[in-house]
């Protein structure tokens, strides 16, 4: 199923919430730049208020960045090189390398 992922979904998620829905289900996940926006400013907002500690929301930011990252570059997409520093590097990344293998 494809479905559009919104802030208040990733975030629940990203915090594993009571009620959260496994996102990896899904075979395909749409998001605008809004949800970036929005997640991130939703800890902001935590992080000003007190309501979670640092380091909790330092993990999840980088759990968030993460997630976007992946969505932008990674996920499905593959990396067709036959550059074998190349392949290597991607694959450190979970990239599907087509042409070259890393070795």
């Amino acid at each position: 199923m494809v479905a559009y992922l919104d802030s208040s979904a990733l975030i629940r998620y990203i915090f594993q919430q009571p009620g959260h829905v496994d996102l990896r289900e899904f075979e395909f996940l749409v998001a605008s730049e809004l949800t970036r926006v929005e997640s991130m400013r939703t800890l902001d907002r935590w992080r000003l208020s007190g309501a979670a500690e640092e380091r909790t929301l330092a993990l999840r930011r980088a759990a968030l960045i993460d997630f976007f990252w992946r969505a932008e570059f990674g996920g499905a997409m593959g990396v067709l090189t036959f550059d074998r520093e190349l392949a290597r590097a991607a694959q450190v990344y979970d990239f599907t390398i087509i042409g070259a293998g890393p070795g």
